[in-house]
Order: C-alpha cells, then sequence, then structure tokens
C-alpha cells in the first residue's frame, strides 16, 4: 500500500470512526505500522483535514492522541476574512472583527 493510499483509507476511517487512536486505525487497516499511521494522522490534522485532542498529556503511553473530522468553520468567519482582504493594510482584520 502506497503512502498515499494508506494515508487517504486513515483519513477515511477516522471520519467513520471519530475518536479514533492510530492504533486503533492501524490496526483497522492491517497491513501498516502504528507509526506510519501516527505520522499520517499528525499530518493531516496539521493541513486541517482532520482535528486532534491536543490537550496536555495526549500522545503519551496509556493516553493516546485521538484524532476527529475537522472542525467545521466558524459561521461567521467567512465574512471577517472577506472584510479584511477588503480593508487590508496592517489594521483589516482588526476592523473587520469588530465590524462583524
Amino acid at each position: 500500500m502506497t503512502q498515499e493510499t494508506m494515508t487517504s483509507r486513515a483519513i477515511e476511517y477516522v471520519l467513520a470512526n471519530p475518536g479514533s487512536s492510530a492504533e486503533d486505525v492501524a490496526r483497522a487497516l492491517g497491513t501498516v505500522t502504528h507509526p506510519s499511521v501516527y505520522m499520517a494522522l499528525y499530518r493531516a490534522a496539521q493541513s486541517g483535514k482532520l482535528s486532534a485532542n491536543m490537550e496536555a498529556g495526549e500522545g503519551r503511553k496509556g493516553n493516546p492522541r485521538r484524532f476527529y473530522p475537522p472542525a467545521p468553520e466558524a459561521p461567521g468567519s467567512a465574512v471577517v476574512i472577506a472584510r479584511a482582504r477588503r480593508l487590508g493594510g496592517p489594521f483589516g482584520i482588526l476592523v473587520a472583527q469588530v465590524a462583524a
């Protein structure tokens, strides 16, 4: 299984099974190692394709990091971003948030 295929299958598994650990995903996929699945899920979380609990102590033995579908974007954030881009300048984001 290629890295790309493993990553997409791991993401699909987490989307169908929120709160899965890398060990859960590796066990479900069968032919991949826990470290390779963890790195794929971690990168997916860093890129916004998934979210992960990043609380203190998470990821340590006995308390595995859990992965979830990506967090939904705040409803008004698209409006704020559009206003900030229109206003520009160093205070564009601040003004856009105040005006929201």
